[in-house]
């Protein structure tokens, strides 16, 4: 069951940017901070739209400060 998991976290067809950023606040709610870790590379383009949402302005500073420390996010 877990490879399955991971073979559909691993299909960027299957499980999206924005997909990333629900796992990411799922993970958040149960404390599981390997996959947080694992889902912030995932959040890319879909920077840009996640910061015009509510769940960005509830994210707390050191969440805010992971997300700007991360190679990977694509802003204009």
């Amino acid at each position: 069951l877990e490879d399955q998991c991971w073979a559909f976290i691993e299909n960027e067809d299957l499980f999206s940017e924005d997909t990333a950023f629900l796992l990411y606040l799922d993970a958040k709610k149960i404390g599981n901070t390997a996959v947080m870790e694992l889902m912030i590379p995932r959040i890319m383009k879909f920077f840009l739209m996640l910061v015009s949402t509510k769940d960005f302005l509830e994210l707390s500073v050191e969440e805010l400060c992971l997300l700007l420390r991360s190679d990977y996010i694509c802003v204009n």
